[in-house]
């Protein structure tokens, strides 16, 4: 145990001196992988999306279990080959229709932002600073545990506090008592999402788009949700979930150092989540009754189908100017984004975190 420990402390004074190579990170994590490790460690500078870069040393259990029972819980209400038919249809140069190489881990022990609680997600090599020289290098994992902590200590909690008893138990009958599952259901496929359309991510970004990393970020995260909500109509529990944590976790971070606008005009899934109240009241998805809301389940596919028309219209003006003349389009590609996402929000001081109305959220620099 002395030697183990003592590798340990040697590695991790590496890290923290900056001796320890990225490459040697990736091919570390990645040959546990291929190991079949049900530990498996990770030792490097990582920077996480909401987090900076930090030394990171930490320990994650790979569920096996919960990954079976997922494909086994597609394969009983669908099948994983008729949802890929449909972001193929969505996308026939779709690049891959193979099962993403992203994992369910749970977090043992960890140094640094990994364990912080603010993120959910890695993935490979982004995670180190490295570009992918092939599909290999390219994979991911999920943080279940922490996953589960938001919601059971953030999102379920501001359920009860703003919708009425009808709508609370929809979220008791549906995710509620699939949670750990509908979590890792979500990851697989939201990284199919991020493969597809004009704003895809993977296995590497549009070359036609000349945009803001901000603004691609918005885009694709969009699109990828609303995919992923209309394409498994099969699993109610996917539209409640993709819902509930937008506005319930990622809309109300940064309101503890910022009450009137918090990060939605820093953050894009806080943008995201303040877009997606306004344009659900709208909708009528959410709406007042008395001291309460209403959540109509029912009604949220139509959301996300009107927020995917929005998007994939964007992208088709955007391919046109971006082929058409580039220096000219990236200053109307901005225009044009400002234009579609900002009109479309409309501020409103009945979502609860909010003391007074917010700004308009901009795309553009002020």
């Amino acid at each position: 145990m002395n030697i183990v420990a003592e590798k340990l402390d040697l590695e991790f004074a590496e890290i923290l001196s900056g001796r320890r190579a990225a490459h040697t990170v990736l091919a570390d994590v990645a040959g546990q992988i291929r190991a079949q490790n049900r530990i498996i460690r990770v030792s490097g500078n990582l920077k996480l999306t909401k987090s900076g870069q930090h030394p990171t040393h930490a320990f994650l259990l790979r569920d096996f279990e919960l990954e079976r029972s997922v494909y086994q819980w597609i394969d009983e209400r669908v099948s994983y080959r008729r949802i890929m038919d449909r972001y193929r249809t969505f996308d026939p140069e779709l690049a891959s229709q193979t099962p993403p190489q992203h994992y369910a881990v749970r977090m043992l022990a960890g140094i640094g932002a990994i364990s912080s609680g603010s993120n959910i997600f890695m993935f490979f090599p982004e995670v180190i600073g490295l570009d992918a020289k092939s599909d290999e290098d390219c994979f991911g994992f999920e943080f279940i545990d922490i996953w589960a902590n938001i919601f059971r200590e953030s999102v379920f909690r501001c359920w009860h506090s703003v919708f009425d008893f009808q709508s609370r138990i929809r979220l008791l009958q549906t995710l509620s008592c699939n949670l750990d599952r509908t979590i890792f259901l979500a990851a697989i496929f939201h990284e199919i999402g991020h493969r597809t359309g004009y704003f895809k991510v993977s296995p590497t970004t549009n070359p036609g788009l000349h945009i803001s990393r901000f603004q691609l970020d918005i885009l694709g995260e969009l699109a990828t949700d609303s995919q992923l909500v209309l394409n498994l109509r099969e699993f109610p529990e996917i539209a409640d979930f993709v819902f509930s944590q937008r506005i319930f976790w990622f809309g109300r971070r940064g309101f503890g150092t910022n009450p009137v606008s918090a990060w939605i005009n820093q953050d894009n899934d806080s943008w995201i989540s303040a877009m997606l109240w306004n344009r659900a009241l709208a909708d009528g998805v959410i709406e007042r009754t008395g001291t309460r809301y209403a959540y109509h389940g029912d009604r949220v596919h139509f959301l996300f189908e009107s927020v995917l028309k929005s998007v994939e219209e964007l992208g088709m003006r955007l391919d046109h100017l971006a082929s058409a003349e580039l220096q000219q389009a990236e200053v109307e590609l901005d225009r044009a984004i400002d234009a579609m996402l900002a009109t479309t929000f409309r501020c409103s001081s009945s979502w609860t975190p909010w003391k007074s109305a917010p700004p308009k959220p901009r795309l553009l620099p002020s």
